[in-house]
This record gives C-alpha cells, sequence and structure tokens, in this order.
C-alpha cells in the first residue's frame, strides 16, 4: 500500500510536468523557501521548521510541476514531549490573471502525499510511542489584488487538509510495576482542516520593485483527532512584489492567537518564512 501510493504520486507529478514541458515556450522556474514558528501557552512550549522546494513549468500564465516540503516538529505540552518529522511530494499548479478591471488574481492548488514520524514521551511517566502514518495533504489558495491599492481591497484566503490513512504505533507503557515492550496502540488521528483569511491593511511602496503589507489575520482550525475546533486571530507583515498580473510574496511575518471556542486557553504562535527564489528576484534580477 505505501508502494502504490508513492509510486502513485511520482507519476502524478510526472505527467504534470511533462504536460507543460511538452509545450512549447514553457519555462523551467525553481521555488524553493524555507519558514520557522514558535508557540507556547501555559503548559509549554514548541517549534517546527519547514523547506519546500521544487521545480515548476511556466506557460503563458499558469504553472505546473513536482514539489517536495519536510517538516521537523519539536513541542512539548503539558509534560509531553513529541518529536516529528514529516515529508511530503506531490504536483503545484498555479494560475493568475485579471479577475475584473479592478482586481488581479492569483491561484493555486498543491495535493500531495505525506510521510509521518514521530516519537512522543511522557517525561512524569514511563510511557513513550512511535508513530509511521502515509498519508493526504493539501493546500490550496487565491490571494486577491486591487489594481488601485484602495484601503483593506487585498486580500487572501488559504485552505489546508490533512489526512493519515495507514498508520502504524508502538510504545512501551506502564503495567503495575512492568514495563511492557512494543505494545501495539491505537494509532493517532492527525486530521485536520484549516481555512485562514488575510486582509491588507495597505501597500506601501518600497521603491519601485517591492511593497510592503501590514495584514490582518483570522483562521479556522477544526481538529479531526481531538475533535475540537481553534480559531486565530492576529496581525502581520510582508514583502511582495508583481510581475504583470503574477503576484510573488519574498517575506512573511505574522503572529496568532489560538483560542478554544470557550476562550478559555489561548496559545501563542509566531511564524516566519522566506522565499528565497522569489527574495532573489525582487533584489538581484
Amino acid at each position: 500500500m505505501k508502494k502504490s501510493c508513492f509510486l502513485f504520486v511520482v507519476l502524478i507529478c510526472f505527467f504534470s510536468s511533462s504536460l507543460v514541458f511538452s509545450q512549447e515556450k514553457a519555462k523551467p522556474e525553481v521555488s524553493f523557501s524555507s519558514g520557522a514558528g514558535y508557540m507556547s501557552d501555559d503548559s509549554g512550549n514548541g517549534s517546527f521548521q519547514y523547506v519546500v522546494g521544487g521545480v515548476n513549468f511556466v506557460k503563458d500564465n499558469y504553472l505546473i510541476g513536482p514539489f517536495f516540503n519536510f517538516t521537523n516538529v519539536g513541542v512539548e505540552f503539558g509534560g509531553y514531549k513529541l518529536t516529528a518529522q514529516e515529508i511530503t511530494l506531490g504536483p503545484n499548479f498555479a494560475i493568475w490573471g485579471d479577475l475584473s478591471d479592478k482586481f488581479q488574481y492569483s491561484a493555486w492548488l498543491a495535493p500531495g502525499m505525506k510521510y509521518f514520524s514521530d516519537h512522543g514521551k511522557n517525561n512524569n511517566l514511563t510511557e513513550e510511542a512511535w508513530q509511521e502514518d502515509w498519508g493526504l495533504y493539501g493546500i490550496s489558495g487565491v490571494n486577491i489584488s486591487d489594481k488601485d491599492n484602495r484601503w483593506f481591497r487585498n486580500y487572501k484566503l488559504q485552505l489546508q487538509y490533512q489526512k493519515n490513512i495507514v498508520s502504524s504505533r508502538r510504545g512501551t507503557w506502564t503495567q503495575g510495576e512492568n514495563i511492557t515492550d512494543s505494545i501495539n496502540v491505537k494509532a493517532v488521528n492527525k486530521a485536520y482542516f484549516k481555512t485562514q483569511f488575510e486582509i491588507v491593511v495597505k501597500k506601501i511602496n518600497l521603491g519601485k520593485k517591492g511593497r510592503f503589507e501590514p495584514k490582518l489575520v483570522v483562521s479556522y482550525l477544526y481538529d479531526s483527532g481531538a475533535k475540537k475546533s481553534a480559531f486565530e486571530y492576529g496581525s502581520g507583515v510582508a514583502i511582495s512584489f508583481s510581475r504583470g498580473s503574477r503576484y510573488f510574496e519574498a517575506f512573511s511575518l505574522q503572529y496568532r492567537a489560538r483560542y478554544d471556542l470557550e476562550f478559555a486557553d489561548r496559545l501563542d504562535l509566531v511564524e516566519i518564512g522566506v522565499d528565497f527564489v522569489n527574495l532573489y528576484k525582487l533584489l538581484i534580477k
């Protein structure tokens, strides 16, 4: 099953890339970005780091190509320490153009197959678990830009979905005074859905090329494993530029506060991201 899923994703990536590359005037374009985040609440804290790369083939107002994503996570909340690594592989699609006389748009879709590997340990007890999963991951979104750069008229909507399909989990659990090794335990459900909406207060020109974007951010998260909903509210900044009707983001920084439905607990998140290829295009090319 695992080999079949991986082969299926590889074939999709190869087909999507060759579809555009075989056409005349299709241009290859490398993508490479990275980011990191920090989170904390009253019970603990943690961080994550990610790297995303790929090769896209651009023709007219759209592109297709394979991408990969590697994510590393290390957190400790409530005395439970979790370390995790995730690898995603899939095809990347994007399209852009004029939405109307006043607005331009850029839209993207990146579905993929994800491999999970994590280790969790309770510091107060002799309990720990190792879990491996194969599953689905997808991210999509649309950016709408106001040609006249009016106040509160530039928007970004992003959707994320994740679901583990094939899972295996083992652990060591305390039973009285004895520890039994390699117990098969129920796998954790890692499925979630998240939607995030960003609105730019107003784009501020940085010379002739770049723009500084102060933002307001709101998002909704549903954790299928915990069967809980959460809301995030915050603000951020970004540095962007455009080439024709195509939108590029080179840098982003956000702070978001996550609350449950009762607003009883708050989780603080800070996230930074840099697209190195777009930064090169902005500063040098």
